[in-house]
Protein backbone atom coordinates (compact mmCIF):
# COMPACT_ATOMS: atom_id res chain seq x y z
CA UNK A 1 0.00 0.00 0.00
CA UNK A 2 3.08 2.59 0.76
CA UNK A 3 4.02 2.37 -2.84
CA UNK A 4 0.36 1.50 -4.51
CA UNK A 5 -0.84 4.91 -3.23
CA UNK A 6 1.81 7.28 -4.43
CA UNK A 7 1.88 5.50 -7.88
CA UNK A 8 -1.72 6.07 -7.80
CA UNK A 9 -1.58 9.59 -7.21
CA UNK A 10 0.77 10.31 -9.58
CA UNK A 11 -1.52 8.50 -12.53
CA UNK A 12 -4.22 10.77 -11.36
CA UNK A 13 -2.05 13.86 -11.35
CA UNK A 14 -0.79 13.08 -14.85
CA UNK A 15 -4.13 12.55 -15.94
CA UNK A 16 -4.77 16.07 -14.48
CA UNK A 17 -1.81 17.51 -16.40
CA UNK A 18 -3.01 16.26 -19.81
CA UNK A 19 -6.76 17.35 -19.34
CA UNK A 20 -5.25 20.45 -18.67
CA UNK A 21 -2.22 20.80 -21.17
CA UNK A 22 -5.56 19.95 -23.91
CA UNK A 23 -6.69 23.56 -22.55
CA UNK A 24 -3.13 25.15 -23.13
CA UNK A 25 -3.20 23.75 -26.47
CA UNK A 26 -6.40 25.14 -27.26
CA UNK A 27 -5.19 28.96 -26.01
CA UNK A 28 -2.04 28.43 -27.69
CA UNK A 29 -3.62 27.62 -31.12
CA UNK A 30 -5.78 30.88 -31.07
CA UNK A 31 -2.37 32.95 -29.30
CA UNK A 32 -0.21 32.06 -31.53
CA UNK A 33 -1.96 32.15 -35.02
CA UNK A 34 0.56 34.71 -36.31
CA UNK A 35 3.37 32.97 -35.81
CA UNK A 36 5.50 31.50 -38.62
CA UNK A 37 5.70 27.32 -38.71
CA UNK A 38 8.06 26.10 -36.55
CA UNK A 39 7.69 29.46 -34.54
CA UNK A 40 4.98 28.83 -32.68
CA UNK A 41 6.37 24.75 -31.75
CA UNK A 42 9.60 26.28 -30.45
CA UNK A 43 7.89 28.95 -28.45
CA UNK A 44 4.08 29.38 -27.98
CA UNK A 45 3.61 25.44 -27.87
CA UNK A 46 7.14 24.50 -26.17
CA UNK A 47 6.42 27.05 -23.35
CA UNK A 48 2.60 26.24 -22.47
CA UNK A 49 3.15 22.32 -22.91
CA UNK A 50 6.24 21.95 -21.05
CA UNK A 51 5.21 24.20 -17.96
CA UNK A 52 4.94 21.30 -16.12
CA UNK A 53 8.32 20.95 -15.79
CA UNK A 54 9.04 24.16 -14.86
CA UNK A 55 5.68 24.23 -11.88
CA UNK A 56 7.27 20.39 -10.78
CA UNK A 57 11.01 21.78 -10.65
CA UNK A 58 9.42 24.54 -9.12
CA UNK A 59 7.94 22.26 -6.29
CA UNK A 60 10.26 20.06 -5.78
CA UNK A 61 12.95 23.02 -4.74
CA UNK A 62 10.23 24.74 -2.58
CA UNK A 63 8.53 22.00 -0.84
CA UNK A 64 12.56 20.13 -0.10
CA UNK A 65 13.94 23.68 0.49
CA UNK A 66 17.92 21.89 -0.36
CA UNK A 67 20.05 19.84 -2.83
CA UNK A 68 18.07 17.02 -2.89
CA UNK A 69 15.35 19.46 -3.95
CA UNK A 70 17.55 21.05 -6.62
CA UNK A 71 18.22 17.83 -8.11
CA UNK A 72 14.83 16.54 -8.51
CA UNK A 73 12.98 18.99 -10.28
CA UNK A 74 17.14 18.93 -12.50
CA UNK A 75 15.95 15.27 -12.47
CA UNK A 76 12.50 15.98 -13.84
CA UNK A 77 13.62 18.85 -16.84
CA UNK A 78 16.54 16.23 -17.64
CA UNK A 79 14.58 13.10 -17.92
CA UNK A 80 11.63 15.02 -19.60
CA UNK A 81 14.42 16.86 -21.73
CA UNK A 82 15.37 13.12 -23.13
CA UNK A 83 11.87 11.54 -23.59
CA UNK A 84 11.22 14.76 -25.64
CA UNK A 85 13.82 14.42 -28.05
CA UNK A 86 13.62 10.37 -28.14
CA UNK A 87 10.44 8.80 -27.64
CA UNK A 88 8.16 11.88 -29.15
CA UNK A 89 9.25 11.87 -32.58
CA UNK A 90 8.89 7.87 -32.39
CA UNK A 91 5.47 8.42 -31.43
CA UNK A 92 4.94 11.48 -33.88
CA UNK A 93 6.56 9.01 -37.19
CA UNK A 94 4.47 6.02 -35.97
CA UNK A 95 1.23 7.82 -35.67
CA UNK A 96 1.53 9.37 -39.03
CA UNK A 97 2.10 5.83 -40.15
CA UNK A 98 -0.65 4.32 -39.24
CA UNK A 99 -2.76 6.95 -40.40
CA UNK A 100 -1.56 7.88 -42.94
CA UNK A 101 0.61 4.88 -44.09
CA UNK A 102 3.30 6.71 -44.57
CA UNK A 103 6.83 5.81 -43.50
CA UNK A 104 8.73 9.04 -42.93
CA UNK A 105 7.60 12.68 -42.72
CA UNK A 106 9.33 15.94 -44.39
CA UNK A 107 10.42 18.20 -41.53
CA UNK A 108 12.47 21.41 -42.34
CA UNK A 109 16.44 20.79 -41.85
CA UNK A 110 16.61 24.42 -40.86
CA UNK A 111 14.39 23.93 -38.12
CA UNK A 112 16.19 21.27 -36.65
CA UNK A 113 19.35 22.87 -36.90
CA UNK A 114 18.23 26.27 -35.12
CA UNK A 115 16.47 24.50 -32.24
CA UNK A 116 19.12 21.78 -31.83
CA UNK A 117 22.25 23.90 -32.33
CA UNK A 118 20.27 25.93 -29.25
CA UNK A 119 19.23 22.72 -27.24
CA UNK A 120 23.06 21.71 -27.30
CA UNK A 121 24.25 25.21 -26.32
CA UNK A 122 21.77 25.56 -23.33
CA UNK A 123 23.05 22.06 -22.33
CA UNK A 124 26.88 22.68 -22.15
CA UNK A 125 25.37 26.08 -20.47
CA UNK A 126 23.85 23.95 -17.60
CA UNK A 127 27.14 21.61 -17.52
CA UNK A 128 29.05 25.14 -17.03
CA UNK A 129 27.13 26.16 -14.30
CA UNK A 130 27.09 23.10 -12.28
CA UNK A 131 30.56 22.11 -12.22
CA UNK A 132 31.99 25.63 -12.08
CA UNK A 133 31.90 28.19 -8.98
CA UNK A 134 30.64 31.31 -11.10
CA UNK A 135 29.66 33.33 -7.95
CA UNK A 136 28.79 31.09 -5.03
CA UNK A 137 31.48 30.33 -2.25
CA UNK A 138 32.87 26.76 -1.61
CA UNK A 139 31.95 25.85 1.70
CA UNK A 140 33.20 22.92 3.80
CA UNK A 141 31.90 19.79 5.67
CA UNK A 142 31.78 17.78 2.42
CA UNK A 143 30.42 20.58 0.22
CA UNK A 144 31.64 21.38 -3.31
CA UNK A 145 29.94 25.03 -3.71
CA UNK A 146 26.51 26.72 -3.76
CA UNK A 147 24.37 27.41 -6.50
CA UNK A 148 22.96 31.45 -6.04
CA UNK A 149 20.43 33.77 -7.80
CA UNK A 150 22.67 34.18 -10.49
CA UNK A 151 23.04 31.04 -11.81
CA UNK A 152 19.16 30.77 -12.72
CA UNK A 153 19.39 34.17 -14.39
CA UNK A 154 22.38 33.28 -16.59
CA UNK A 155 20.46 30.21 -17.64
CA UNK A 156 16.83 32.70 -17.97
CA UNK A 157 18.75 35.22 -20.06
CA UNK A 158 20.33 32.24 -22.87
CA UNK A 159 16.48 31.48 -23.06
CA UNK A 160 15.35 35.23 -23.61
CA UNK A 161 18.35 35.49 -26.24
CA UNK A 162 16.83 32.47 -28.12
CA UNK A 163 13.22 33.71 -27.74
CA UNK A 164 14.20 37.02 -29.20
CA UNK A 165 16.79 35.17 -32.22
CA UNK A 166 13.10 33.42 -33.30
CA UNK A 167 10.85 36.38 -33.59
CA UNK A 168 13.75 38.46 -35.19
CA UNK A 169 14.40 36.06 -37.85
CA UNK A 170 10.93 34.92 -38.35
CA UNK A 171 9.57 35.40 -41.95
CA UNK A 172 6.86 38.03 -41.65
CA UNK A 173 5.48 36.50 -45.21
CA UNK A 174 4.59 33.29 -43.47
CA UNK A 175 1.90 34.61 -40.54
CA UNK A 176 -1.37 34.15 -40.66
CA UNK A 177 -2.90 37.55 -40.84
CA UNK A 178 -5.92 37.50 -38.34
CA UNK A 179 -4.96 40.07 -36.06
CA UNK A 180 -7.90 42.22 -37.46
CA UNK A 181 -10.81 39.91 -37.39
CA UNK A 182 -13.92 40.86 -36.21
CA UNK A 183 -16.58 38.24 -34.31
CA UNK A 184 -19.98 38.90 -34.79
CA UNK A 185 -20.52 38.10 -30.57
CA UNK A 186 -24.33 38.21 -31.19
CA UNK A 187 -24.28 34.97 -33.14
CA UNK A 188 -22.18 33.48 -29.93
CA UNK A 189 -24.00 31.22 -28.05
CA UNK A 190 -24.71 32.06 -24.48
CA UNK A 191 -24.05 29.16 -21.58
CA UNK A 192 -25.28 28.86 -18.43
CA UNK A 193 -23.62 28.51 -15.31
CA UNK A 194 -24.75 24.89 -14.89
CA UNK A 195 -23.18 23.90 -18.41
CA UNK A 196 -19.61 25.77 -17.60
CA UNK A 197 -19.58 23.61 -14.72
CA UNK A 198 -20.46 20.64 -15.55
CA UNK A 199 -17.38 20.91 -18.76
CA UNK A 200 -14.67 21.85 -15.44
CA UNK A 201 -16.00 18.76 -13.66
CA UNK A 202 -15.19 16.53 -16.63
CA UNK A 203 -11.98 18.56 -16.99
CA UNK A 204 -13.10 19.63 -20.66
CA UNK A 205 -11.80 23.06 -20.43
CA UNK A 206 -11.78 24.69 -23.64
CA UNK A 207 -16.04 23.19 -23.68
CA UNK A 208 -16.24 25.76 -20.51
CA UNK A 209 -14.53 28.53 -21.63
CA UNK A 210 -14.92 28.59 -25.47
CA UNK A 211 -18.42 26.35 -25.84
CA UNK A 212 -19.69 26.08 -29.02
CA UNK A 213 -19.17 29.57 -29.83
CA UNK A 214 -16.02 31.21 -31.31
CA UNK A 215 -12.81 31.67 -29.57
CA UNK A 216 -11.75 35.09 -28.80
CA UNK A 217 -8.57 36.92 -27.53
CA UNK A 218 -10.86 37.31 -23.79
CA UNK A 219 -11.64 33.60 -23.97
CA UNK A 220 -7.96 32.47 -24.86
CA UNK A 221 -6.29 33.94 -22.67
CA UNK A 222 -8.74 33.12 -19.92
CA UNK A 223 -8.37 29.43 -20.72
CA UNK A 224 -4.69 29.87 -20.96
CA UNK A 225 -4.65 31.05 -17.04
CA UNK A 226 -7.18 28.34 -15.59
CA UNK A 227 -5.34 25.42 -16.86
CA UNK A 228 -2.58 26.52 -15.50
CA UNK A 229 -4.41 27.04 -12.08
CA UNK A 230 -5.51 23.44 -12.34
CA UNK A 231 -1.73 22.16 -14.08
CA UNK A 232 -0.39 24.10 -11.19
CA UNK A 233 -2.40 21.91 -8.65
CA UNK A 234 -1.52 18.48 -10.66
CA UNK A 235 2.02 19.46 -10.56
CA UNK A 236 2.16 19.96 -6.75
CA UNK A 237 0.00 16.49 -6.27
CA UNK A 238 2.79 15.04 -8.54
CA UNK A 239 6.20 16.18 -6.56
CA UNK A 240 4.54 14.75 -3.54
CA UNK A 241 3.67 11.96 -4.92
CA UNK A 242 7.20 11.57 -6.29
CA UNK A 243 8.73 12.15 -2.43
CA UNK A 244 5.85 9.36 -1.09
CA UNK A 245 7.07 6.83 -3.56
CA UNK A 246 10.95 7.30 -3.18
CA UNK A 247 10.59 7.30 0.43
CA UNK A 248 8.39 3.90 0.02
CA UNK A 249 10.79 2.24 -2.37
CA UNK A 250 14.16 3.62 -0.21
CA UNK A 251 15.18 5.24 -3.64
CA UNK A 252 16.88 8.47 -4.17
CA UNK A 253 13.82 11.16 -4.96
CA UNK A 254 16.23 12.03 -7.73
CA UNK A 255 15.47 9.09 -9.53
CA UNK A 256 12.24 9.10 -9.10
CA UNK A 257 12.06 12.37 -11.22
CA UNK A 258 14.32 11.16 -13.63
CA UNK A 259 12.27 8.27 -14.86
CA UNK A 260 8.39 8.61 -13.20
CA UNK A 261 8.15 12.86 -12.82
CA UNK A 262 9.57 13.44 -16.28
CA UNK A 263 7.14 10.93 -18.36
CA UNK A 264 4.09 12.69 -16.58
CA UNK A 265 5.24 15.89 -17.27
CA UNK A 266 6.16 15.49 -20.83
CA UNK A 267 2.56 13.98 -21.37
CA UNK A 268 1.48 17.87 -23.01
CA UNK A 269 4.42 17.37 -25.19
CA UNK A 270 3.55 14.32 -26.50
CA UNK A 271 -0.28 15.08 -26.94
CA UNK A 272 0.51 18.24 -28.88
CA UNK A 273 3.38 16.49 -30.97
CA UNK A 274 1.04 13.77 -31.72
CA UNK A 275 -1.90 16.34 -33.11
CA UNK A 276 0.42 18.46 -34.70
CA UNK A 277 1.24 15.46 -36.50
CA UNK A 278 -2.24 14.51 -37.81
CA UNK A 279 -2.85 18.19 -38.74
CA UNK A 280 0.61 18.39 -40.83
CA UNK A 281 1.98 20.30 -38.73
CA UNK A 282 5.25 18.09 -38.64
CA UNK A 283 7.80 21.01 -38.46
CA UNK A 284 5.76 22.30 -35.39
CA UNK A 285 5.37 18.72 -34.06
CA UNK A 286 9.10 18.27 -33.99
CA UNK A 287 10.39 21.85 -33.16
CA UNK A 288 8.03 21.29 -30.90
CA UNK A 289 9.80 18.66 -28.82
CA UNK A 290 13.38 20.24 -29.21
CA UNK A 291 11.78 23.69 -28.34
CA UNK A 292 10.28 22.34 -24.81
CA UNK A 293 13.90 21.23 -24.43
CA UNK A 294 15.35 24.71 -25.04
CA UNK A 295 12.63 25.90 -22.21
CA UNK A 296 13.17 22.94 -19.67
CA UNK A 297 16.74 23.36 -19.44
CA UNK A 298 17.07 26.99 -19.86
CA UNK A 299 14.25 28.75 -18.16
CA UNK A 300 12.32 25.14 -16.11
CA UNK A 301 16.03 25.43 -14.04
CA UNK A 302 17.07 28.86 -14.36
CA UNK A 303 13.63 30.60 -12.74
CA UNK A 304 13.49 28.44 -9.97
CA UNK A 305 17.00 28.90 -8.93
CA UNK A 306 16.66 32.38 -9.82
CA UNK A 307 13.17 32.54 -7.04
CA UNK A 308 14.27 30.39 -4.63
CA UNK A 309 18.10 32.26 -4.44
CA UNK A 310 16.21 35.29 -3.73
CA UNK A 311 13.93 34.02 -1.31
CA UNK A 312 16.46 31.61 0.87
CA UNK A 313 19.77 32.38 -0.30
CA UNK A 314 22.04 29.63 -1.86
CA UNK A 315 22.05 25.99 -2.68
CA UNK A 316 24.52 23.91 -1.16
CA UNK A 317 25.65 20.94 -3.60
CA UNK A 318 27.25 18.20 -1.81
CA UNK A 319 29.80 15.58 -3.44
CA UNK A 320 27.29 12.96 -4.05
CA UNK A 321 24.60 15.00 -5.57
CA UNK A 322 26.81 17.04 -7.46
CA UNK A 323 28.29 13.39 -8.92
CA UNK A 324 24.41 12.51 -9.71
CA UNK A 325 23.46 15.82 -11.74
CA UNK A 326 26.82 16.04 -13.44
CA UNK A 327 26.30 12.52 -15.15
CA UNK A 328 22.66 13.12 -15.95
CA UNK A 329 23.78 16.23 -17.60
CA UNK A 330 26.47 14.50 -19.71
CA UNK A 331 24.44 11.57 -20.50
CA UNK A 332 21.84 13.74 -21.67
CA UNK A 333 24.28 15.78 -23.63
CA UNK A 334 25.61 12.76 -25.31
CA UNK A 335 22.01 11.69 -26.19
CA UNK A 336 20.94 14.64 -27.68
CA UNK A 337 23.94 15.55 -30.05
CA UNK A 338 23.13 12.13 -31.58
CA UNK A 339 19.61 13.11 -31.88
CA UNK A 340 20.41 16.09 -33.54
CA UNK A 341 23.13 14.43 -35.98
CA UNK A 342 20.36 11.75 -36.68
CA UNK A 343 17.70 14.73 -37.56
CA UNK A 344 19.91 16.85 -39.37
CA UNK A 345 21.37 13.89 -41.41
CA UNK A 346 18.44 14.91 -43.94
CA UNK A 347 15.24 15.66 -44.62
CA UNK A 348 13.29 12.53 -44.09
CA UNK A 349 12.57 11.19 -40.70
CA UNK A 350 11.63 7.68 -41.78
CA UNK A 351 10.70 5.26 -39.27
CA UNK A 352 14.27 3.38 -38.58
CA UNK A 353 15.61 6.72 -37.45
CA UNK A 354 12.97 7.19 -34.55
CA UNK A 355 13.38 3.44 -33.35
CA UNK A 356 16.89 4.48 -33.39
CA UNK A 357 16.68 7.46 -31.20
CA UNK A 358 13.61 5.29 -29.32
CA UNK A 359 16.44 3.29 -28.30
CA UNK A 360 18.65 5.95 -26.84
CA UNK A 361 15.85 6.61 -24.42
CA UNK A 362 15.75 3.01 -23.47
CA UNK A 363 19.55 2.96 -23.16
CA UNK A 364 18.98 6.36 -21.08
CA UNK A 365 16.38 4.75 -18.29
CA UNK A 366 18.69 1.61 -17.97
CA UNK A 367 21.83 3.09 -17.12
CA UNK A 368 19.73 5.38 -14.63
CA UNK A 369 18.09 2.62 -12.95
CA UNK A 370 21.80 0.27 -13.58
CA UNK A 371 23.52 3.10 -11.32
CA UNK A 372 20.80 3.02 -8.60
CA UNK A 373 21.26 -0.63 -8.22
CA UNK A 374 25.19 0.13 -8.49
CA UNK A 375 25.30 -2.63 -11.17
CA UNK A 376 28.65 -3.62 -12.31
CA UNK A 377 28.73 -3.43 -15.73
CA UNK A 378 27.57 0.37 -15.98
CA UNK A 379 30.98 1.40 -13.52
CA UNK A 380 32.55 2.34 -16.34
CA UNK A 381 30.31 4.24 -17.90
CA UNK A 382 29.30 6.06 -14.99
CA UNK A 383 33.14 7.07 -14.05
CA UNK A 384 33.58 7.75 -18.02
CA UNK A 385 30.51 10.04 -17.67
CA UNK A 386 31.89 12.06 -14.54
CA UNK A 387 35.47 12.48 -16.18
CA UNK A 388 34.11 13.94 -19.05
CA UNK A 389 32.22 15.93 -17.09
CA UNK A 390 35.39 17.46 -15.69
CA UNK A 391 35.84 19.13 -18.58
CA UNK A 392 33.16 21.70 -17.86
CA UNK A 393 34.75 23.07 -14.50
CA UNK A 394 36.38 26.05 -16.23
CA UNK A 395 37.22 27.42 -12.85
Amino acid sequence: MDILIPLLIIVIMALVIWKSGEGFESASDYLGRNLSDGVKGATINAIGSSLPELLTTIFFLFILRNAEGFAAGLGTTAGSAVFNAALIPFIVVLAVYFKFNKSEITISRKVIFRDGVALILVNILLLVVINSNFFGEAVGNGYIYSLTWKEGALLMVFYLFYLAYLFIKMSKSKRDNVTGEKIDRSKIPSRSKVEILRSIRKFNFEQAFVGHGTITQTRAWLLLIFSMLIMSAGCYGLAEASIMLGDALGIPIFIVSVIIAAAATSVPDTFLSYKDALKGNYDDSISNAFGSNVFDIGFAVGFPVLIFGLIFGEISLDTYILKDISELLVLLLFITIAVFLIFISSKKLSIWKVVIVFLFYVLFIFITLAKTEDVEMVRPVSEFLLEFSNYFNIN
